[in-house]
């Protein structure tokens, strides 16, 4: 891909932040590291109290816009940063992950030969207490609803038209705010297209998920999620809908046994794991084990 800036569209990367300075200069380098070269790197600091705004007004000098906020949430923090946005097209970068050098250059080609989606999602790289490459299935509205398998990530090249369209994040929503506007997208005819390349490299730490954590807390989520999107649900077909019911009688036991945290906690964690980890998990090569080792330099 030429890059003739006068000829290409604007690309905004922008980065939620709050407390992430240890990684947050990590990020901002990952992104002004982009072969393509033609975007505008937006740091939203969500009133941090940590060192998060000294590192990122170092980078200002090589044309990286500081936005401060008083302290909300990350849903809003991320519609802050679309509606400062100036690029037709932008990708969430949370400030712990890294996006690969050619992340923004390849998933805008891919834009251009699906010019009817709304979003190009990627395969992506878990690294940190793990280093294993998960690939997600191709896009498919009602598997999302179905199997609570958010197999589209949050980093993921999109329309500011249709994002803005669509409402943005929900501040309703506490955690799977992501998941729950994919699902807006798809109940609104906007779908997205996977390219199947690992181009984004999400960091994964001890406690990091609410499923992990709160398993029972994200079940629940997760059905109050699906629950607002009702026209979706009459897309499904009937197998579909029987797995679905599976989900709910499920969530039924859980909410019988819930005044037995031990129970609860056990099953609530074995379902987590087939309901939310249902990916195809492969070993690292060598050659994706050195860039990570080269992107997550502290320096």
């Amino acid at each position: 891909m030429k890059n003739n800036k006068s000829e290409e569209e604007l690309v905004s990367i922008i980065i939620p932040n709050y407390n992430h300075s240890e990684y947050l200069g990590r990020s901002i380098r990952s992104a002004l590291n982009q072969t393509y070269k033609n975007i505008e790197i937006i740091v939203v600091d969500d009133g941090s109290t940590d060192n998060s705004l000294r590192i990122a007004e170092q980078y200002e000098k090589n044309g990286v816009h500081l936005i401060k906020k008083r302290h909300t949430d990350q849903q809003d923090t991320c519609n802050v940063g679309v509606s400062r946005s100036k690029g037709k097209y932008f990708v969430f970068l949370d400030a712990d992950d890294l996006l690969h050098p050619q992340y923004v250059e390849l998933t805008l080609e891919h834009f251009k030969k699906n010019p009817s989606k709304a979003f190009v999602y990627t395969q992506h790289v878990r690294f940190g207490v793990v280093n294993i490459l998960f690939r997600s299935q191709k896009y498919d509205p009602c598997e999302l609803y179905v199997t609570s398998n958010n197999f589209i990530t949050s980093t993921s090249l999109m329309k500011k038209e249709v994002y803005e369209q669509n409402g943005g994040h929900s501040v309703s929503i506490p955690y799977f705010y992501d998941y729950d506007f994919y699902l807006t997208l798809a109940e609104n005819g906007f779908e997205g297209v996977l390219l199947d390349k690992p181009l984004f490299f999400y960091r994964k730490t001890d406690g990091h998920s609410v499923s992990n954590k709160k398993p029972f807390e994200a079940l629940l989520m997760y059905y109050q999620i699906r629950k607002r999107h009702s026209k979706l649900a009459k897309r499904l077909s009937l197998l579909q809908k029987m797995r679905l019911s599976g989900h709910y009688c499920s969530l039924l036991f859980f909410s019988i046994y819930h005044r037995i945290p031990k129970i609860a906690q056990h099953y609530c964690k074995r379902f987590a794991y087939k309901t939310f980890l249902k990916k195809s998990e492969e070993k690292l090569e060598d050659d994706w084990v050195h860039m990570l080792a080269v992107l997550d330099k502290d320096k």
